[in-house]
Parts: C-alpha cells; structure tokens; sequence
C-alpha cells in the first residue's frame, strides 16, 4: 500500500530520545539503590583509579631479574606503561651493564633487532607513552642499532614512530631521539623516508632551542638530512635559514660553529636557500667565520677561532 505524503513526512522525522534516555536513568538509580547516575558512575570512576594504584604498585615492586630475555621482550607489550619501563631497565641492563656475559648481550640484541623491535617502536610512536619509558626505549635502540637494524626500522614504517617521539618536548627524550635521527640520515634511503615523515621540518625549531646539546644535535641531524636534494629544500622551506644565521650569532663553540658551516653548505646548494639568501646574509657569514687564528690543522677537521 503507498504511503501518503503525510505519513512519509512522519517516518522522516528525528525521533525523540528523550523519553528511552529518561526511561534508562530511572533504571540506572534504581539499580544504583537510589543513586543519581552521576554518583554511580563518578563511583566507578573512583573505583578504577584505586584499583590501577594498586596495580601500579604491585607492577613497581615487581623483580624482573629471573625473566628470561624473550620474557621481557614480550613484557614490552604489556598494556601497563610501568610494566614496559620494568622491562626496558632490564633489557637495558643487560645490554649495557659492565659484565654481562657478551653471548647473552649478542642473543638479546639480535631478539630486539628481529622480534622485538616492532614493540620498541610502537613505543616511541604511542603519544601517551611517559618520557621515562621514552627514554630508556631510546637508549636501547640506539644501543642495538646497526647497518641492518637501520634497514629494518624503515622496512617496517618505523621512522614514522620517530617522527611521533621528535614531538616530545622533554629536554632528555629529545637528545637521544636526536641521536638516533642523526644515525639513522646516515643511510641514504632512510633520509628519503624520513622526508616523507617531514622530521626535517620538525627538528629545525630546535636549532634555537635554550639547551646547547640539543642545538648541537639538532645540527648535526639537519648535516646527515641533508645528503639529499629534496631534503635540503624541504629543510630550507622550513624557514631554516633565519633560524642558522641566529645560531650563528651566539654560537661560541669551534665544533659546532665549524658544523653550522657545513650545514649552510649543504643548503647553498638547493634552489630555496638561493632564493632566500642575502647580501647581508653573505656579509654576516664572513665576519663570522673570517678566521683570527687556526689551530689544529693537522686534524682532519680545522678549528677555527673567530
């Protein structure tokens, strides 16, 4: 049978909720002994946080000494932050700690470079992850890092959890997961990468950050970046140019002065910088580097004084 204008109009109206959304509150208080649902759900709430205290607790004192090198590898997936942090100190432990029979060093590098590297990173790419896990996980990625584990973590979309990491802004997260930027640009299809995950764009900022390390690595990372042309434009188009010249100004170190150099270089050679760059820039480059006195020459790289 058709169905009349009129009764089509009604089938299409927005149904009011109003009366199924009183109807489940009377049960919710009803259930509740005559509590509002608020009160009982502000009570669950309440409940759950007391119950991951306690948890937190019992994860904190756990001793993970006895676990075996593929246990702790798969307590990097555990859901509790304070479990993976137990966890990571160990592998830490015994990859690092003066002592270590080297044949359980080399077996659990090799779990960590194959196995557990997928957890490793899905650690750095986890924005809720605390800066002390953040850290340690660094620490043993940088410590296991090789040829081939440079590889791996691009093969499989691991640069992209760095790019996550490089958004962290505490000062200690920051210097290690520089260095392993600047480990990683060392190999030419992992600069390409991590183009694509725009780590060039988001490593410039720091080259005025307040802390002197991380403007040292912030240096040396944007060096090894940019090996390549399309990473010398897109560190250009970040405005990099403004950002070294005023490093330049205050920078007193000869190492890192003499890296800056090295930097501009690069970047003088791609299309942008040759565009952007100055006469009063130029001017300003040779008053900086004009040498008063070299020293070191027989080094391979000389310092100069300015």
């Amino acid at each position: 049978m058709d169905l009349t204008d009129a009764a089509i109009a009604a089938e299409t109206q927005p149904l009011d909720l109003s009366v199924l959304f009183s109807s489940v509150r009377k049960e919710l208080d009803a259930f509740y002994g005559g509590a509002s649902a608020e009160d009982a759900l502000a009570s669950l709430v309440n409940a759950h946080d007391a119950i991951n205290i306690e948890l937190k607790k019992e994860y904190a004192a756990v001793d993970l000494s006895d676990k075996s090198k593929e246990e702790l590898v798969g307590l990097l997936q555990h859901r509790d932050d304070l479990m993976k942090l137990n966890a990571v100190a160990a592998l830490e432990q015994i990859l690092r700690a003066p002592g270590v029979d080297k044949r359980k060093v080399d077996g659990t590098s090799s779990l960590l470079r194959g196995d557990g590297l997928r957890s490793l990173l899905a650690i750095l790419g986890s924005l809720s992850s605390p800066c002390d896990l953040l850290q340690k996980t660094l620490v043993v990625l940088i410590t296991i890092l090789d040829d081939g584990t440079k590889d791996r973590i691009r093969q499989i979309g691991g640069l992209a959890s760095i790019a996550t990491v490089l958004r962290n802004t505490d000062d200690v997260v920051m210097k290690h997961a520089l260095i392993l930027v600047v480990n990683l640009a060392l190999n030419d299809e992992n600069r390409d990468s991590l183009r694509r995950v725009h780590v060039a764009e988001k490593i410039v900022p720091m080259l005025v950050s307040k802390d002197d390390d991380i403007r040292m690595l912030a240096v040396k990372a944007l060096i090894n970046l940019s090996n390549t042309t399309q990473n010398q434009e897109a560190i250009a188009q970040a405005d990099a140019l403004g950002l070294i010249m005023e490093l330049m100004k205050t920078e007193e170190r000869a190492n890192v002065r003499f890296d800056i150099n090295l930097l501009l270089f690069n970047l003088s050679q791609c299309v942008t910088t040759k565009h952007q760059i100055t006469a009063e820039h130029i001017k300003q480059i040779y008053d900086l580097i004009k040498p008063k006195r070299v020293h070191n020459a027989s080094q391979k790289n000389i310092e100069i004084q300015t």
